[in-house]
């Protein structure tokens, strides 16, 4: 056993022992040792030649770095050298006198000549494209500036403003524009600069010209005067002006003098739209762009604006969905026959009714909705048609003929891989043999499809709308309808909100059935087209932030599903300082939209506006563009916000409630009973009436509302009461709390638990646990909709991407594929 670790050195080297080295006799050919000679010689040269080739390397960096040092220490040497020269130029420009305590006649200062103020911008320049070469190894220093304080200025401070007034300086610890600091700098103190702007004499006085345009609108007379040069000039300028309002007001200008005097739009751009092609050659199509604006444009100014502008936008294709989803059409047939003679499907109270998966003869690619479908191959009359539609704005009637022999250019023939997808004639060919059927996507799975009988789909349509008591048919025609609806909209001053929308129209309601069961149907109600739809929208957001600004102790709700595990982590921390055990119970609030009366959203809005008016607040301020919201103290205006009064928001609340109708079976309903179906505001409302019911059942506890914790998001609540194990009082207590929530809401909701008990439940996606048997601990597991379908079946229900085979970018199908 063993062995000697010399002997195993010795083999794996390809050598024998010592000893045996006399003893083998060598049985290789003598030409086969003379060719492992040459090859060992030959190695060994290479070898050689390799270190060599290496120190020579070593050396040769060894300089290069040493090279790099000397160069780095005399660009901080000049780099030294000129800050300090610089410093004093700068401080010059912007440094102040302190405030003289006595009358003297001020020294003259010499006026820089033009040759040095030029010199001194170039020198500026020069530091500043230095300082950005250097990198991260020798970082610029950065430049101070010292300021005496006072009042003073040596340049006129509206001088000071105008030529480095957008340069960049560190206010404690915070960048600010120069021409914002005018106080700062009076003060006095050190500032460092971090970027340095100079404004050029040419853009400072076209920033004049503009100025008084917008202070004396006259002037506009004085711009048809202009060259086409000087107008650009002008409008690119307009750009640099702080507020949304004035650019707007001096780009429409100017565009409106360029229009009149040369008949040219210059706010629009050359766009080519045209289908997802791979074999489309993008900078030919360009090329063709800017040759026939040249040939459009006579200016050359005007002609390299709008050519520089020119776009090339490609289009999706149609998806399987919007091929062959026709839901739309009959929800608004108000009488339907019945399609199912001939056929072999499955069938439901004796009517087709199956699921597109289930459809044998159906192909594997249209039984994912979301799949894009390919195009035929691009010809080059479909692209003349694509170049002449983009240059339309341009050309105003004029022909301009189109060089064929470019335009087949533009298009790639060699390499062509044909497409494994199919194509949207051969989808539209084999869904002519289910139009017959209604074809709807099922909720909550956009990428299965359910195939029914017209009969069944109008029946639902009818149970969800016409014949549910919240809705009651309307006589008047549909413009009647917006038209009493706007009278009542500008009569109650909601114009304050936003304005009427033009072109407005009643949504179409659908229905579309349920993934878990298909016997039951979730009611849409589209508000895209509503002309209130923004006064909605914005109303919707200012109770939602109205309803977080009284404090997240009143209520459940939760701002969104991502602060799920935030909140379990603060609730066990607040239980267990008190407690080490807790009973968790899951509830799920039904029929929330449908029967909520419209009294209580009233009350409900009126209760959270009482509870800000206590606090001082007149109104909400909502941003025009974006999300955020803030309460208002005063009535002032605030640039890019708009003031919703509490009278206007209570009043909002009540068109929308007295004005929703929907358009269903052929029929214009009005929904009388209920929170307004798939509004902007509908989540809002229906979360402020549950919050202020929560709110009075914590208010009811007393010194036990200590113990208790929930989480809302719209429907589904939870609740944790926390409690003492060893004493038994602490459960009866939390028993007493919950039957006492149970009845908290409005009486016409019905609250049902879901948990099964043992302090486990479904919740958001995600299973919760709050364990006690060491002091209260919340576990959150998420879960994916899938999860159990893979488990029971190995199969996906849900499909949430695109098949591989569908029409996209391979770049895209990569990064989403992941490897078994």
């Amino acid at each position: 056993m063993g062995h000697y670790a010399r002997n195993c050195w010795a083999a794996g080297n390809g050598r024998p022992p010592q000893q045996y080295q006399l003893l083998i006799v060598p049985t290789v050919p003598a030409a086969v040792d003379d060719e492992t000679n040459e090859m060992k010689i030959y190695f060994r040269k290479k070898m050689q030649k390799q270190r060599s080739e290496e120190e020579k390397r070593a050396k040769e960096e060894e300089r290069r770095r040493e090279e790099e040092e000397r160069r780095e220490a005399d660009r901080l040497r000049e780099a030294e050298a000129r800050k300090a020269k610089l410093e004093a130029k700068l401080l010059r420009l912007m440094s102040q006198h302190g405030k003289p305590s006595y009358t003297s006649v001020p020294p003259l200062v010499k006026k820089k000549s033009p040759t040095t103020k030029a010199r001194m911008l170039r020198e500026i320049h020069s530091y500043l494209d230095e300082s950005e070469d250097e990198g991260e190894e020798g970082a610029p220093l950065p430049l101070c500036i010292v300021s005496s304080g006072g009042e003073i200025w040596v340049d006129r401070w509206k001088v000071v403003k105008g030529k480095v007034g957008e340069s960049i300086i560190i206010v404690r610890g915070r960048n600010k524009c120069l021409k914002e600091c005018r106080r700062e700098l009076e003060n006095g103190g050190s500032f460092f600069v971090s970027r340095i702007k100079i404004t050029s004499s040419e853009v400072e006085h076209r920033k004049y010209v503009l100025r008084d345009l917008l202070r004396q609108p006259w002037r506009i007379r004085t711009l048809y005067k202009k060259k086409a040069q000087e107008l650009l000039a002008l409008y690119k300028t307009a750009a640099t002006f702080g507020r949304k309002t004035s650019r707007y007001q001096l780009k429409t200008k100017i565009t409106k003098v360029i229009r009149s005097v040369f008949g040219i739009e210059i706010r629009r751009r050359p766009i080519v739209r045209i289908p997802y092609s791979s074999s489309v050659s993008t900078p030919a199509i360009q090329e063709m762009i800017v040759d026939m604006v040249g040939r459009l444009i006579t200016d050359p100014h005007l002609r390299a604006y709008v050519a520089h502008r020119t776009r090339v936008l490609f289009k999706k294709h149609l998806t399987v969905g919007q091929i062959i989803h026709n839901h739309r059409l009959f929800a608004e047939a108000n009488k339907v026959v019945c399609t199912c003679e001939g056929s072999t499907w499955t069938r439901s109270q004796g009517h087709v009714k199956l699921r597109l998966d289930n459809v044998p003869e159906a192909p594997s690619f249209v039984k994912n909705s979301k799949n894009v479908t390919c195009r035929e191959a691009m010809t080059t009359d479909a692209l003349a048609r694509c170049i002449k539609e983009a240059t339309k704005p341009w050309s105003k009637g004029i022909y301009v003929p189109i060089d064929l022999r470019k335009i087949s250019a533009c298009i790639r023939q060699s390499g062509r891989i044909e497409a494994r997808a199919m194509t949207t004639s051969k989808v539209r060919k084999w869904s002519d043999n289910i139009q017959k059927f209604v074809v709807v996507p099922i909720d909550r799975n956009p990428d299965a499809t359910l195939i029914i009988c017209p009969v069944l789909y109008l029946h639902a349509c009818n149970m969800a709308f016409t014949w549910n008591p919240s809705f009651l048919p309307v006589t008047e025609v549909e413009d009647d309808v917006i038209k009493t609806m706007k009278g009542r909209y500008v009569r109650t001053g909601l114009q304050a909100i936003a304005m009427w929308g033009k072109a407005g129209e009643v949504g179409r309601a659908y229905v579309l059935p349920k993934d878990k069961d298909v016997n039951r149907w979730r009611p849409i109600s589209p508000a895209i087209r509503d002309p209130a739809r923004l006064a909605v929208s914005r109303i919707g957001r200012a109770i939602r932030f109205m309803l977080f600004g009284i404090g997240d102790g009143r209520h459940f709700d939760l701002r969104s599903t991502d602060d799920l595990r935030k909140r379990c982590g603060e609730i066990q921390k607040e239980l267990t300082r008190g407690g080490d055990g807790a009973l968790a119970r899951s509830y799920d609030i039904k029929d929330m939209f449908s029967r909520l009366s419209h009294d209580s959203i009233i009350n409900a809005v009126k209760w959270v506006i009482d509870l800000h008016r206590q606090r001082g607040m007149v109104g909400v301020r909502v941003s025009q563009r974006g999300r955020m919201c803030m309460m208002a103290k005063n009535q002032w205006r605030s640039e890019g916000f708009i003031l919703l009064e509490f009278r206007l928001v209570i009043e909002a609340v009540v068109f929308e409630l007295a004005n929703t109708y929907v358009k269903c079976a052929g029929q214009i309903m009005k929904q009388e009973f209920g929170i307004p179906v798939r509004r902007n505001s509908s989540p809002a409302l229906a979360c402020l009436v549950c919050a202020r019911a929560e709110d009075y059942f914590l208010s009811s506890l007393g010194r036990d509302v200590r113990w208790v914790k929930g989480m809302r998001m719209i429907d589904d609540v939870a609740v944790i009461i926390g409690l003492v194990v060893e004493d038994g009082e602490t459960e009866e207590r939390a028993a007493r709390i919950f039957e006492v929530f149970e009845q908290c809401y409005d009486d016409s909701l019905n609250l049902v638990r879901k948990d099964s008990g043992g302090n486990s439940f479904e919740f958001l996606g995600a299973q919760v646990m709050v364990e006690s048997a060491a002091g209260i601990v919340i576990h959150v597991f998420p879960r994916t909709r899938n999860q159990q379908s893979l488990i029971d079946t190995g199969r996906l229900r849900i499909q949430s991407m695109q098949d591989y085979e569908s029409f996209s970018k391979k770049s895209t199908k990569r990064s989403a594929s992941v490897p078994a």
